[in-house]
């Protein structure tokens, strides 16, 4: 069993969340990717002209011995490879499963990044922005009825009123982290923190 396969069928939550961080780090990943095409190139280079020297420094002194070695050594390599790719057969096993598994919550935060994110945030940011020109507007149709800013300022007529915009800031800071929380759940997966939702595991 693969190190890869210890870690997705432990209960260690939190070595769990270090290999999959890992996974998703850029830098982690350019360096490990980096470090198995080194790996590649100088399997190349020394060719198998290296291996059979290799052998030979660690003690093999004849053909039969050399043979014994090398065929030891490929049954090894055998083994690494295959192991290898039982655990990435594991890591999609594992990776599909979870999906599976939270699927409604996933469905839900991306419905409020689309919604909320991309429909209810923009919105709200123009309600904000747009509320001096707005009052104006309604200034000038109130004063074209007839009535006089007095009449407009005792009678709290004019629309929208400063409550209005307290409730929309409000409003907005709600959804922005309501956004940033499905955000940061889908950005947790495979794993997927429900606790970042608030919700229990």
């Amino acid at each position: 069993m693969t190190a890869l396969e210890t870690l997705l069928r432990t209960d260690d939550a939190i070595a769990q969340r270090v290999i999959f961080n890992a996974l998703k780090s850029s830098s982690v990943m350019y360096l490990a990717r980096r470090i198995a095409t080194r790996r590649a190139a100088l399997i190349e280079a020394a060719g198998p002209v290296g291996i059979v020297a290799e052998a030979v420094e660690l003690g093999s002194a004849d053909e039969s011995a050399l043979c014994a070695r090398l065929a030891d050594e490929a049954a090894a390599l055998d083994r690494m490879i295959a192991d290898a790719r039982e655990g990435s057969a594991t890591l999609d096993a594992f990776c599909k499963e979870s999906q599976r598994q939270f699927a409604a919550y996933v469905s839900r935060a991306v419905r409020t990044e689309l919604d909320v994110g991309s429909v209810e945030i923009p919105h709200l940011e123009g309600l904000i922005r747009g509320f001096e020109r707005a009052r104006a507007d309604h200034r000038e149709r109130l004063v074209e009825a007839g009535l006089d800013d007095g009449q407009i300022e005792r009678g709290g007529l004019l629309k929208p009123t400063a409550d209005d915009l307290l409730c929309w800031r409000r409003e907005l800071a709600e959804k922005r982290e309501q956004v940033a929380r499905a955000k940061a759940f889908l950005a947790s997966a495979p794993l997927f923190d429900l606790s970042i939702l608030g919700e229990d595991a």
